[in-house]
């Protein structure tokens, strides 16, 4: 099962949500991260980092969320970053050629920083 949290970083203000546990089929609930981002775009926060540094276990319908995530975010004028995967993740955004979509970066610092 997948929880989130969310926190403002920096000067930037910068959204960072935070993963934990399994994105995947049935552990996430259907659309949960995406109600959490569209939920920041109501309160009118455009710079977003998905922290998955805490995610154990991922398949092709939990990036299909994260890809849900990154159309409604950019629909909003809004934008997107992952940060911190899991080795095992970042073979499984390679081989769903995800990686020209997401700009994905090795830690929540990076991703953050990026927003400069």
């Amino acid at each position: 099962m997948a929880e989130f949290s969310t926190r403002q970083v920096g000067d930037l203000s910068v959204t960072v949500v935070d993963v934990t546990g399994t994105l995947a089929c049935g552990a996430t609930g259907t659309g949960a991260l995406t109600r959490v981002v569209a939920g920041l775009l109501e309160e009118g926060r455009t710079r977003i980092v998905v922290n998955l540094v805490e995610v154990t276990e991922a398949d092709q319908h939990g990036f299909r969320e994260l890809a849900d995530c990154y159309v409604l975010a950019s629909r909003g004028g809004a934008r997107l970053r992952l940060a911190a995967f899991d080795p095992q993740v970042r073979e499984l955004l390679a081989a769903g050629h995800l990686g020209s979509i997401f700009e994905v970066f090795g830690s929540e610092e990076a991703a953050v920083g990026s927003f400069v």
